[in-house]
C-alpha cells in the first residue's frame, strides 16, 4: 500500500499504518496543553490510546472473518478510520453481522478493562468508538448491521432502500447534536453520512 509502512501480520493479513497517522501526535499534545511535559505526556496518552483501540477494533474485524473463513485483504490504520479489507460479497446476512458486530464488541470489552485499570483516556476512547460505530449510519459498522438485518427480514433492494431511511434520520439527529455540542468535524461527517445514506436510497440494483 502507499504511503504506509507494515506493522506486523494477523492471521496471515498484512497490518499497515499510514505515515499521516502520526500527525495525531502533535495535534494532541497541542491539544493537551502544548510541548510541556504534561503537555506531551497527554497528548501521548491520547495518540496511543486512539492507535491501540482503532488497532484491536480493525483486528476483531479480522478475527472473526477469518473464523468464518472470508478473505480479508489487508488492515490500515488512518488519520480518521482504520479498515480490514474484508470481502463479504458472497457472505450471509448471520457472518456479515457476527463480521461487523466485532469491531464495536472489542471497543466495548476494552471499554471495561480500561475502567478496571483506572486508565481514563483509554477508557473515553473506547467509550467513544463503541457508542459512535453502534449507531445505525451507513457505512459505520452500526450502519451495515442495520442494513443486513434489514436485507434479512425483507429482501435486499427493499432493506438497503430501509437502511437509507434509517440512515438519513440517525445522520440529521447526530449533526444536530454535533452542532449543538460544538463538534464541527463531526459534523461535516454526519453531512457526508447523509449523502451516503441518499444514495443507499437511489441505487436501483
Amino acid at each position: 500500500m502507499k504511503n504506509t509502512f507494515k506493522l506486523f501480520d494477523f492471521m496471515g493479513t498484512p497490518v499497515y499504518l499510514k505515515y499521516w497517522f502520526f500527525i495525531l501526535l502533535p495535534l494532541f499534545i497541542l491539544q493537551s496543553g502544548g510541548f510541556t511535559e504534561q503537555g506531551f505526556l497527554t497528548g501521548l496518552d491520547w495518540f496511543l490510546s486512539i492507535f491501540a483501540a482503532v488497532l484491536l477494533h480493525e483486528l476483531a474485524h479480522t478475527a472473526v472473518a477469518k473464523k468464518l473463513n472470508h478473505y480479508v485483504g489487508h488492515v490500515y490504520l488512518d488519520v480518521f478510520n482504520g479498515a480490514a479489507a474484508i470481502d463479504t460479497t458472497y457472505s450471509s446476512y448471520k457472518d456479515t453481522i457476527l463480521i461487523v458486530f466485532a469491531g464495536p464488541l472489542s471497543n466495548l470489552v476494552l471499554y471495561f478493562i480500561g475502567y478496571y485499570l483506572g486508565l481514563d483516556i483509554f477508557t473515553q476512547v473506547n467509550l467513544f468508538l463503541f457508542v459512535f460505530n453502534i449507531l445505525p449510519i451507513y457505512p459505520m459498522d452500526g450502519g451495515r448491521i442495520s442494513k443486513a438485518i434489514c436485507q434479512w427480514v425483507t429482501k435486499p433492494t427493499i432493506g438497503r432502500k430501509i437502511n437509507g431511511v434509517i440512515s438519513i434520520i440517525s445522520s440529521v439527529l447526530l449533526l444536530v447534536f454535533s452542532i449543538y455540542s460544538s463538534m464541527y468535524i463531526m459534523a461535516i461527517f454526519c453531512l457526508l453520512f447523509i449523502y451516503m445514506g441518499y444514495t443507499e436510497i437511489e441505487q436501483k440494483y
